[in-house]
């Protein structure tokens, strides 16, 4: 037997709507798991598929159990008991399952797992009877088509309630007639004895056993009658039930009869043509969302194609805003040394101003000076013009006085 580990004391609790489906091959391998499945067994959908099933099998879980399960699979049967699976990180969770055969073509070609959360009483009582078939060499319980049943005396009579319903009529006719039969032996014996003792013949003890060997004969033919009558609707019913549990909605029959078996079949006959109009619309809307799916995936290639191209942009764009940054930087670069010159002027015309104000100050004590220097000028030039006025008088007078004059003038 495989034995998962790691496993710790985790339970992991099912949700109340919760249904976990998983299909194998008749070897056990995972075909199908839905996405609840997936979920609570903590593996990947890529782990489970191909895979045996027993990859979730808890080591808690007796080997009896599973060995009850497949012999009532490979029955034909469906098997329905409360598991303990574990999760890929060794948490355990409990389940009900319901494993069915999935017959195709009148062959198993698989099973189908349709697992749900069980009360906490059915997990009580899972735990006890698990517990009872691991100590003592499980000789305490057994396990019959997923039913626990005790060994010894109980364990006869519950085998008692699984004897099929045709063999308890026929059981029960048989020991009828078995009964008739002794009453009609012993009061053909009683009447013979009391005709021989009064001496005189009677037709009464044949008449007896005549009335008890008919009336055992006719009851073991009742019970025929009835097992017929009531077995073989129910077996056709049977088969129809498995067949739908297994997924088949091929199966067509006819119900002629208008009793409780008759109803019956109507009723399997009215389910089948619902789910199989369900089905179909299922699988007309299938095709609907796969045209959609179809067109959607188009629409993703042709996505997929742009954001390649928009891929490729951004990556010449991000080639472009590289170099930009650089040029940035240089940029910035220059622009703090244009800073630093800036601010070098800046100084220079600060000095340069104060140099001005030196030299406007300089200016105006020229301009004071060159005033004074215009107002001596201006006196030279009036003693100049005077002088000039007294030479040309002179001049005047020395003409005037002609020879002797001269050298004054």
């Amino acid at each position: 037997m495989r034995i998962n580990l790691p496993v710790t004391g985790n339970e992991y609790e099912l949700d109340d709507q919760a249904t976990l489906v998983s299909k194998t091959d008749v070897k056990g391998r995972i075909a199908y798991a839905n996405p609840a499945f997936v979920e609570v067994s903590g593996y990947a959908e890529a782990e489970l598929l191909g895979h045996p099933h027993n990859i979730v099998r808890h080591p808690d879980m007796p080997e009896a159990a599973f060995a009850d399960m497949w012999a009532t699979l490979k029955d034909g049967l469906p098997w329905t008991g409360v598991v303990k699976n574990r999760r890929k990180n060794g948490d355990y969770y409990w389940a009900l399952a319901n494993v069915t055969p999935v017959r195709e073509n009148g062959v198993t070609s698989g099973y189908l797992s349709v697992r749900s959360k069980p009360s906490r009483q059915q997990i009580t009582e899972a735990e006890r009877v698990y517990r009872g078939l691991g100590e003592n060499g499980g000789r305490r319980w057994v396990l019959r088509r997923g039913a626990a049943v005790r060994t010894g005396l109980a364990g006869w009579l519950h085998s008692l309630r699984s004897i099929p319903v045709n063999l308890r009529i026929l059981l029960s006719t048989g020991i009828g007639a078995a009964l008739m039969l002794a009453v009609g032996v012993v009061g053909w014996r009683e009447t013979t004895a009391l005709a021989a003792a009064a001496g005189t013949s009677s037709i009464l003890p044949v008449m007896i056993a005549t009335a008890c060997g008919s009336g055992a004969l006719l009851t073991l033919l009742f019970g025929y009658f009835i097992s017929r009558t009531i077995m073989q609707p129910l077996d056709r019913a049977l088969g129809v039930a498995q067949a739908i549990a297994g997924g088949d909605l091929s199966h067509r029959f006819e119900a002629a009869a208008w009793d409780e078996t008759g109803q019956l079949m109507r009723a399997l006959q009215q389910m089948t043509a619902n789910m199989v109009a369900a089905v179909s619309d299922i699988g007309a809307n299938a095709e609907s969302i796969r045209g959609a799916a179809g067109e959607i995936a188009a629409g993703n290639l042709d996505l997929s194609g742009r954001t390649e191209s928009q891929a490729s942009s951004l990556e010449e764009t991000a080639s472009t805003m590289e170099e930009l940054t650089g040029t940035v930087k240089q940029n910035a670069e220059q622009a703090g040394h244009a800073n630093r010159l800036a601010a070098s002027a800046s100084d220079i015309a600060v000095r340069g101003g104060q140099v001005v104000e030196q030299v406007v100050a300089t200016m105006a004590s020229i301009q004071a000076s060159s005033r004074r220097i215009a107002d001596i000028i201006g006196v030279i030039d009036g003693i100049a013009f005077q002088t000039n006025i007294l030479a040309l008088n002179a001049a005047v007078e020395a003409a005037r006085a002609g020879e002797q004059g001269r050298g004054f003038a």
